[in-house]
């Protein structure tokens, strides 16, 4: 399972997208996160952070069920 989820700060328009990656049972195979400058709003993080999941999922060649909450 990926687990994502991004940050914004409006008043400084910076983001971060956060991802873990877990097994079947809840056990931790990865996890990412990085810092973006110039994010429009929320739901851009949010996008970023998805696609940030999905990348790393194939680097570590899982197949995996996606979960991601407004």
């Amino acid at each position: 399972m990926i687990n994502v989820d991004g940050s914004f700060a409006e008043n400084t328009g910076d983001g971060s997208p956060g991802v873990v990656i877990r097994d079947a049972s809840g056990g931790f195979i990865a996890t990412s996160y990085s810092y973006i400058s110039h994010v429009l709003d929320a739901i851009t993080a949010k996008a970023s952070a998805l696609r940030d999941g999905l990348l790393l999922a194939v680097w570590h060649n899982k197949l995996v069920s996606i979960e991601c909450k407004s």
